[in-house]
């Protein structure tokens, strides 16, 4: 498991986290328990495998311009669409929540990350996301107590 060190380093891409890519679970251990998630589960098979950094950084840059308040999963793959030239798959939670966008590789020697390709099913099977929404989860600074 990776430690996180370079965000106490880098106060600017920990503001923008704790602002943009909290924790919507408040637990003991905060949003870094999230963000070890993250890195270790997902940002270690990116293409910034050894940046996390890099990767949180990335990650926070696909949507910093967007407005959230009328997203719809056309949207998405019409963002990832035109950045990237693929379709990533969307996920949702039971509560038709924006739950996490994930992007399809070509595989380099069955293991090794290689060029982004298509997703083969675009929409996780497991909730589908709401054709008129997707909702994202609630501010979780809301009610936090701001010691």
């Amino acid at each position: 498991m990776v430690e996180l060190v370079e965000f106490s380093k880098d106060g600017t891409l920990y503001s923008n986290l704790e602002e943009n890519w909290p924790n919507v679970y408040a637990n003991d251990n905060g949003d870094s328990e999230l963000w070890a998630h993250e890195w270790n589960d997902h940002g270690v098979c990116s293409d910034l495998q050894y940046d996390p950094a890099g990767y949180f950084k990335a990650a926070l840059d696909l949507f910093s311009d967007r407005n959230f308040s009328n997203l719809q999963q056309d949207d998405i793959m019409e963002i990832f669409d035109a950045k990237f030239g693929v379709v990533p798959q969307i996920a949702c939670n039971s509560e038709t929540q924006l739950w996490e966008i994930r992007f399809c590789y070509e595989r380099v020697d069955g293991n090794v990350p290689g060029a982004l390709r298509q997703c083969p099913n675009t929409l996780n099977d497991d909730y589908e996301c709401a054709l008129n929404g997707i909702r994202l989860p609630p501010d979780p600074s809301i009610g936090r107590d701001a010691s």
